[in-house]
């Protein structure tokens, strides 16, 4: 190559080409017309790897040696297979290719022991949660952050998720949503800083069906038709527990309580309520 006046970027960038074409450190040099040392403080620099020019046995040798070392081999291993001691194996592959222990070896093993492992808990999160472990992390620290500050922890986003699901499960509600995504209809209303019963709940369309996505909304207390006075937060509007087992529908009529059935769930019960809107007697009839 015809000498030239580089600058580092143009000249980093050749070097890196040459490199990855096989060329040794020694003809890169020549070939870009700069001093050997010159390029090799460049590579250490900016961390380029160089074929070395050994003979083909030895180029081979330490060409293995090297690359069982970065699939996680010790040079303890490589050195009992090639029957030279492991300060040999880290010579040749520290002169040859520039190899350092966070390269391969047991710190390879290592960083591969925990890449499996967090992605193991990655997996258990997203499945239970929706969430990676560090979403997950991340929705603590705002909880502790808000315990910190004076606030129960059933207010946390973890503590209020939990809470709700458990409240939906004793009213026999179904509930659809993980971590996730009760998180971001929140964070999506812009409403979760005036979250509570004086302010903004998760209510789900006509109170009925289950806790899902596309079924609920932030919304007032007011509108939240299960928060209304009188049902203590527990049972839909209309709806009561009996004997602990079954649920009755009532709705004042003309004046007068009228009971309009009994059923299994509060599902059915406080569907029995909203179809009883006035002429409900009469459709009955």
């Amino acid at each position: 190559m015809t000498r030239r006046s580089w600058n580092t970027t143009e000249l980093v960038a050749t070097l890196r080409g040459l490199a990855a074409e096989g060329v040794s450190k020694s003809n890169a040099a020549a070939k870009v017309g700069v001093t050997a040392p010159y390029v090799g403080q460049l590579a250490v620099k900016f961390g380029i790897e160089f074929r070395h020019g050994l003979s083909k046995p030895d180029g081979d040798r330490a060409g293995r040696m090297a690359q069982m070392y970065r699939a996680g081999s010790t040079l303890e291993q490589i050195g009992q297979h090639y029957k030279i001691t492991r300060e040999r194996v880290r010579q040749i592959i520290t002169k040859h290719f520039g190899t350092s222990r966070v390269d391969g070896g047991q710190h390879k093993q290592v960083a591969g022991k925990r890449a499996r492992e967090a992605a193991t808990r990655d997996a258990k999160y997203l499945a239970e949660y929706g969430c990676s472990y560090a979403g997950y992390r991340a929705l603590a620290d705002i909880g502790r952050a808000m315990v910190d500050g004076g606030d129960s922890y059933y207010r946390t986003p973890i503590g209020a998720y939990g809470s709700q699901r458990a409240n939906a499960q004793r009213r026999g509600i179904e509930w659809q949503l993980n971590l996730q995504e009760w998180w971001q209809i929140w964070q999506a209303s812009g409403k979760w800083s005036a979250r509570g019963r004086d302010g903004f709940v998760m209510c789900r369309h006509g109170d009925l069906g289950p806790y899902a996505l596309g079924n609920v909304f932030i919304g007032t207390s007011a509108e939240n038709a299960s928060t209304r006075k009188g049902n203590s937060g527990l049972l839909p509007r209309g709806v009561s527990l009996q004997n602990g087992k079954t649920y009755a529908a009532k709705r004042s009529i003309g004046g007068k309580q009228t009971h309009l059935g009994t059923f299994k769930t509060p599902e059915e019960a406080h569907a029995a309520y909203l179809a009883s809107a006035p002429g409900y007697l009469r459709r009955r009839a």
